[in-house]
């Protein structure tokens, strides 16, 4: 906050509930050249009043699971092109794998919903001490011998124009704040 309101920062990565708060409190900041936001999908209305609040600033929306490490995808917004409920998420650089594919690992045609799943140097090794997890998630890549993906249990649709945009969950797992919660986990705590 001291940062922003110090205007000695140019750029800002933030979880759209964050970014919300950001654009509501409508900082004079003129050295903010980037807004980057991950964590949680991000909807066109907050892109749109994003862009309203910091003209000059690019908007960047990036995924990547936690088991991915970094991003793996991005997206500059782009107001005038940008039309879906929430804004794409991206396509990915060459040294990530971004696939979206239908339960037997097969890839969907665009337009058609399916299993976002991620490969690449940047994925990590996997879960410490939790083999089963392991096991339902880190899968042998039919498309690289030796390979490994990670299915992220988000589902995703390539667009036309090759967007690739975060459709939601295949299970109950929500975000809040950037954070995983497993609602089953919460009905077990209460």
């Amino acid at each position: 906050v001291h940062a922003l309101e110090d205007d000695q920062c140019d750029g800002i990565a933030l979880t759209p509930s964050h970014l919300r708060q950001l654009v509501q409190k409508r900082w004079d900041v003129k050295r903010l050249s980037k807004l980057i936001s991950i964590g949680e999908p991000l909807s066109i209305e907050l892109a749109h009043k994003t862009r309203a609040a910091f003209p000059d600033v690019d908007l960047i929306n990036l995924y990547g699971p936690t088991e991915s490490t970094m991003a793996i995808t991005a997206h500059f917004f782009q107001a005038d092109r940008d039309k879906t409920a929430t804004v794409p998420i991206g396509r990915c650089p060459p040294d990530a794998v971004v696939h979206v594919l239908d339960p037997s690992l097969r890839p969907v045609p665009p337009g058609i919903p399916g299993e976002i799943v991620v490969g690449g140097p940047r994925l990590s090794l996997g879960y410490l001490n939790n083999p089963a997890l392991m096991t339902q998630r880190f899968v042998d890549d039919p498309f690289y011998t030796g390979g490994t993906l990670y299915r992220t249990g988000d589902v995703g649709i390539v667009t036309e124009r090759g967007d690739l945009l975060h459709l939601g969950r295949q299970d109950t797992q929500v975000k809040i704040n950037g954070q995983r919660v497993e609602i089953e986990a919460v009905e077990r705590a209460a």
